[in-house]
């Protein structure tokens, strides 16, 4: 039998959609603003970035936190009910976004986090943000051999609680990030659809030719 050549492609992103993104005016004012975005289930850990969120704000009383996706039945109000009165002015559910809002929500934003306590190694939420160009936090769910390059730039925290998600989010608050953003658009290049088509018309051409 004819051993055929195994060969493995990534997942692609459309970088130009995710790179011309643009801070929405409703957001253009100063505020640092902290971005979720998921399906509201616990292992996205939605409430640990809520449980960690008065922490940031105690080190940046005018932040806000955007916060978009809903439950499977398209309802926020388990979620909303996990924000204390006193934070509620700095918490903005936005409900479930279109694709096409994404790119700006991401423009909008000095930091993504992915707060998430376990799901796919890949996570695609890494390229899109990474084209954008706004910094990610994310705990440490992908065990470190199975981080790809695209991880390479993401602030990881140390553990999953409350406290280092919160310290993290402010450590990349406070610094700049144009070289960590710089690297990581070099990074999601090579993840790019037009890439990503070409290995694998490179991989199934391989393959035609073996089977000959």
């Amino acid at each position: 039998m004819r051993t055929l050549p195994r060969r493995s492609s990534p997942n692609g992103v459309n970088v130009t959609n995710f790179s011309q993104g643009v801070k929405l005016a409703k957001y253009d004012d100063g505020r640092k603003t902290i971005f979720f975005l998921g399906r509201f289930e616990k292992r996205n850990g939605l409430d640990k970035l809520l449980k960690a969120f008065p922490e940031v704000v105690t080190q940046y009383p005018d932040c806000r936190l955007l916060v978009a996706g809903a439950a499977r039945d398209g309802s926020t109000a388990a979620y909303e009910q996990l924000v204390p009165e006193t934070y509620e002015k700095n918490v903005h559910f936005l409900g479930r976004v279109e694709d096409h809002e994404r790119a700006n929500l991401y423009a909008s934003a000095d930091v993504f986090v992915l707060p998430a306590r376990f799901g796919g190694s890949f996570s695609i939420m890494v390229l899109e943000t990474l084209a954008a160009g706004t910094p990610i936090v994310s705990t440490p769910f992908v065990s470190s051999e199975h981080r790809g390059e695209h991880w390479q730039t993401v602030h990881l925290c140390n553990d999953y609680s409350a406290t280092s998600i919160a310290a993290k989010i402010n450590h990349v608050l406070s610094r700049n990030n144009a070289e960590c953003i710089e690297n990581g658009k070099k990074i999601v290049a090579e993840y790019d659809w037009k890439m990503v088509t070409k290995q694998l018309l490179a991989a199934y051409t391989e393959v035609l030719c073996t089977c000959r």
